[in-house]
C-alpha cells in the first residue's frame, strides 16, 4: 500500500506541474490566475478534511502557534503556486519543473545553520555537480532565445518552494509537530482566501474572473482536479512520513516526477529541449538523487 501511495504521489506532482502550466496557458491576467488558485486551495483544503475527519479534533483544538505559522506558510504557498503557474507559462515545463525542485536545497542550508544538521561530503559534491548543471540548463542555445522573465518566475518559484520546506521544517521541530494535519488545512484555507481577496482586489479590464471562469466548463474541472491533487498530494506525503527509506522515496518522488513532467509537457504542449539542456537536465537529475540518499 505504501509502494502504491508512493507511486500515486509521483503521479500527482508531475500533474500538479501540469496544471499550473495549463492555467498559465489557458489565463490571460493575473487577476484570473489567482482566482482559479482560490478555488483550488479550497478544494485542497476541502480534500484534507474529508480525508481526516477522523481527527476533527485536532482541527478543532490547533495551537495559535500552528494558526500563526500557517498564516505565513499560506503567504509562501499563494506565492508558490503563482510563480509557479508563471513560470510555466514562459518557459518548459520540465525546466520549470526542475528549478521549482531545487527549492530542496534551502532547508538543507537551513538545517545545516540553524538545527546544526550535517552536510555529507557527497551532498556537497551533488551540490556542486546540481550548479554546474544550472549553468548548462540556463546557458542559451545556439541562435536560440533566453528567457529573463521566466527564470525570474521559475527562481521565485525555487525560493517559494524551498520557504515552504523550511517553514515546515520550523513546525516539525517545535512542540506543536503532532498538529501538522491542521496546519496544513488552515494553510490552504488562508491561501484560498488570500487569493480570492487579491482577486478582486486588483484591478484589470473585462468582466469579473467569477464570471469568465466559471463560465467555461474546463477551468472548473482544472480547479477540481488541481484541488484534489494539491489537496491529495499534501494527505498521501503525510501517510508516507517515515514509512519508505528515503534511498527509495527521494529518487521516486524528485526525479520519476520531473521526468513525467518532461514527458507530459512534450506530449500536451509540444515542448522541444534543446540538445545542451538536455544533458544538463540529466545531470541535475543524478545531482539531486545524489544530495538526497547519500
Amino acid at each position: 500500500m505504501k509502494y502504491l501511495l508512493l507511486v500515486l504521489v509521483t503521479v500527482a506532482a508531475s500533474a500538479k506541474a501540469i496544471i499550473c502550466k495549463k492555467i498559465g496557458h489557458d489565463s490571460s491576467d493575473v487577476r484570473s490566475v489567482l482566482f482559479l488558485n482560490a478555488n483550488i486551495f479550497a478544494v485542497g483544503a476541502i480534500t484534507i478534511l474529508i480525508c481526516n475527519l477522523n481527527k476533527i479534533n485536532t482541527f478543532i483544538n490547533i495551537s495559535l502557534f500552528s494558526i500563526l505559522l500557517s498564516v505565513v506558510f499560506a503567504f509562501f504557498l499563494l506565492f508558490t503556486q503563482i510563480t509557479q503557474v508563471f513560470a510555466m507559462s514562459y518557459g518548459l515545463a520540465s525546466l520549470s519543473s526542475f528549478i521549482y525542485s531545487c527549492g530542496f536545497l534551502l532547508p538543507i542550508f537551513f538545517s545545516a545553520i540553524f538545527l546544526s544538521e550535517a552536510i555529507s561530503l557527497y551532498q556537497v559534491f551533488g551540490i556542486a555537480v546540481l550548479l554546474i548543471s544550472l549553468v548548462v540548463i540556463l546557458s542559451p542555445e545556439k541562435n536560440g532565445k533566453f528567457s529573463f522573465l521566466w527564470l525570474t518566475f521559475a527562481l521565485m518559484s525555487m525560493i517559494g518552494s524551498g520557504t515552504n520546506a523550511i517553514i515546515q521544517k520550523i513546525h516539525q521541530s517545535s512542540q506543536f509537530k503532532n498538529e501538522l494535519v491542521p496546519f496544513i488545512f488552515f494553510a490552504m484555507v488562508f491561501a484560498s482566501l488570500l487569493s480570492f481577496v487579491a482577486s478582486l482586489v486588483i484591478k484589470g479590464d473585462g468582466p469579473a474572473p467569477y464570471k469568465r471562469i466559471y463560465s467555461k466548463k474546463s477551468a472548473v474541472i482544472l480547479m477540481i482536479a488541481g484541488g484534489i491533487v494539491v489537496g491529495g498530494m499534501n494527505v498521501a506525503n503525510l501517510m508516507l512520513a517515515g514509512r519508505i527509506p528515503a534511498v527509495i522515496q527521494f529518487p521516486v518522488y524528485n526525479i520519476c516526477s520531473m521526468i513525467l513532467t518532461a514527458l507530459a509537457g512534450k506530449i500536451f504542449f509540444k515542448e522541444k529541449i534543446g540538445r545542451r539542456k538536455l544533458i544538463g537536465y540529466v545531470i541535475g537529475l543524478a545531482a539531486i538523487t545524489v544530495i538526497g540518499i547519500l
